[in-house]
């Protein structure tokens, strides 16, 4: 639906343009050309020359001649001949038309061109224009082209009504794509501000290249700068943005392919494009403008013809399913077919391959617009194609993330249940060893087997609740010194402990996971230093900060990691031989980060010992 939509539009373009150039009467009944490939015969040595008949229009490619057109303006009628006729030339990106009219003889310096200034021109138009007299006979009228650019040239001689019809049918169609091109430069940098996806920032350099190239070419320049820049200066810019609107369409369709996995050597053309570049600004600097520009339409003739190749040859298709950036084969293979062709009816006439008709001069116009809309759709169908995909990517992620959760939830009941169950045989079989001597060493044993036990299942439960957000801080004004003694009161060799403390001080923190993380502390040390020697906890009160330090010596699972000793289930190789799950040190550095409290590790000779920073109460 699109694609008879794109092509019915273009129909419609066409047919607009061979209506308005049917309706006009164009007075030249005879044309014919001299190549002066000396560029020094006068006018009078040509009419000597055998001139070459041709139809339509001038096309010469590139060329350093100078180029002689004879053009026989048929007689008028007598009605006609109260006012002058309109001489138009097109392109406007020509240096220098010199006029010779048999009829005025005396005005001996009628020139215009891109290097002259736009009052030269005749009358206000987008086109050269030049003003000659009618006639009641026949007669004929020189032309001397001579410029840097392909030597194109389209030439009518109308009437002023007539010339008035065909400035306004070509300032709308201007008008109309320059307008589009503004627009497709407006979506693509705001497509690109949200994204800031490289290929849209490629394709909207290429945009704002091509809207300058656009205005030059169809003469906005000239109207809006003139009196204020240099024709020469605008002359410059023009064939420069001919250059990089050329290199920026390269370096798109270049990153465009990359989706593609297309062979390096094939990449390797584009690479090859764009590094031509600067050769061609060489060319440009050091006077060879000509040869830059060939080379320059040589390229924009070859590149999309390799371009629908590859589209049609070179995509490893079955490797890129399920890739949702690249467009299907049949729409990549039409979008570069008809790239190809609009370029082709560009780059031919100019090129000299090809006589170009009524559409020629104003290829240009039709290849920026074509492309833009076939590049714009491309870049659309891509981006609705990977919008459906991260739409589809979210709902995919919000339906794991909903299983994981119920997963999470099912586990969490399942540890629960599990750690209740547990506890309970643990008590039970507790209360079963209350006829044992616990002094005895299997007592002792057994029953620091139970607490261990209880102890693993405890920090279990807590690392799940942590892990579901469960955990919630309750702030209250805590005796730090008295919290310190219950703890030490719980564990299960609290003659062991020694605590030094200058003052009691209160703090306000979670009494909860305080007690947990001083727990954890103090078991650890317990648990890994010398039997028998003792745990120093020591509380320094600086201001309004309080240290409490918990040291032990050394014992057989020798020096924890400094770089792991706070990690989930780190436990060094050595502290396998007691009963433990690798939790303590961990949920103490996390509940201490919640709580806003300083938890490090400070490795002495043969000593281990944490320190732990928390604000006083004020």
């Amino acid at each position: 639906m699109r694609k008879n939509v794109f092509l019915a539009l273009i129909t419609c373009c066409c047919l607009l343009a061979s209506v308005a150039h049917a309706a006009v009467h164009n007075y030249i009944v005879e044309r014919a050309y001299f190549e002066d490939a000396s560029n020094a015969l006068t006018l009078d040595q040509v009419k000597q020359k055998p001139f070459a008949a041709f139809s339509g229009m001038l096309s010469k490619g590139y060329s350093r001649s100078a180029f002689w057109v004879r053009l026989k303006i048929a007689n008028t009628d007598q009605k006609d001949q109260s006012s002058a006729l309109v001489l138009k030339v097109q392109p406007t990106y020509l240096d220098e038309i010199h006029l010779y009219d048999s009829e005025e003889p005396l005005r001996l310096n009628r020139v215009l061109g891109d290097r002259y200034p736009y009052a030269n021109n005749e009358r206000s138009s987008l086109t050269y224009d030049f003003l000659i007299p009618a006639s009641k006979k026949e007669r004929y009228v020189w032309l001397r082209l001579k410029t840097s650019s392909t030597n194109l040239m389209q030439l009518s001689v109308v009437q002023e009504n007539d010339a008035i019809k065909l400035d306004q049918l070509l300032e709308a169609v201007s008008t109309a794509i320059f307008s589009a091109l503004v627009i497709f430069t407006i979506w693509a940098f705001i497509h690109w501000w949200l994204t800031r996806e490289r290929l849209i920032g490629i394709f909207l350099v290429r945009q704002m290249l091509g809207i300058l190239f656009f205005a030059a070419y169809v003469g906005y320049f000239r109207i809006l700068f003139n009196g204020i820049v240099a024709p020469p200066l605008l002359d410059f810019a023009l064939s420069f943005l001919v250059l990089s609107s050329t290199a920026a369409a390269f370096w798109f369709h270049g990153e465009f392919f990359k989706d593609y996995l297309i062979n390096r050597w094939l990449q390797m053309i584009f690479t090859a494009a764009i590094a031509l570049f600067p050769v061609e600004m060489f060319l440009f600097a050091t006077g060879s403008l000509s040869l830059a520009l060939k080379i320059n339409m040589l390229l924009v003739m070859v590149v999309p013809l390799l371009m629908l190749l590859i589209s049609i040859f070179a995509i490893p298709w079955s490797e890129l399913h399920g890739r949702v950036s690249v467009l299907p084969r049949r729409y990549l293979i039409l979008a570069h077919a008809m790239y190809l062709l609009v370029t082709t009816l560009t780059t031919l006439p100019s090129l000299g391959l090809a006589s170009g008709g009524i559409f020629s001069p104003h290829a240009v116009l039709l290849h920026a617009f074509v492309t833009a809309v076939v590049l714009v759709a491309v870049i659309l169908y891509r981006s609705k194609r990977m919008e459906e995909k991260r739409i589809s990517d979210v709902v995919v992620a919000e339906q794991t993330a909903l299983v994981e959760k119920a997963k999470r939830e099912e586990q969490a009941r399942f540890l629960e249940m599990l750690t209740h169950e547990i506890k309970t045989s643990l008590a039970v079989l507790k209360m079963a060893l209350g006829s044992v001597d616990l002094a005895s060493k299997e007592g002792r044993y057994a029953n620091r087997a139970i607490d261990s036990m209880n102890e693993v299942i405890e920090r279990c439960a807590q690392v799940q609740a942590l892990s579901d957000d469960q955990v919630q801080v309750r702030l209250d004004e805590v005796s730090l010194v008295g919290l310190l003694n219950l703890v030490i009161a719980s564990t299960h060799s609290p003659e062991r402990i020694k605590l030094d403390y200058e003052q009691s001080v209160m703090v306000s923190s979670d009494e909860k996971l305080l007690r947990v993380i001083f727990s954890n502390l103090i078991d650890n040390a317990l648990k890994y230093s010398k039997p028998h020697s003792v745990v120093n906890v020591r509380v320094k009160v600086a201001g309004q900060d309080a240290t409490v330090l918990v040291s032990n010596e050394m014992g057989s699972a020798g020096m924890p990691d400094k770089e792991r000793v706070f990690s989930k289930y780190y436990r060094s190789e050595r502290a396998h031989e007691q009963v433990g799950s690798g939790l303590g040190l961990y949920l103490t550095w996390q509940f201490a980060n919640m709580l806003g409290m300083k938890l490090s590790y400070v490795p002495k000779a043969e000593m281990v010992e944490f320190e732990l920073c928390l604000k006083l109460s004020v």
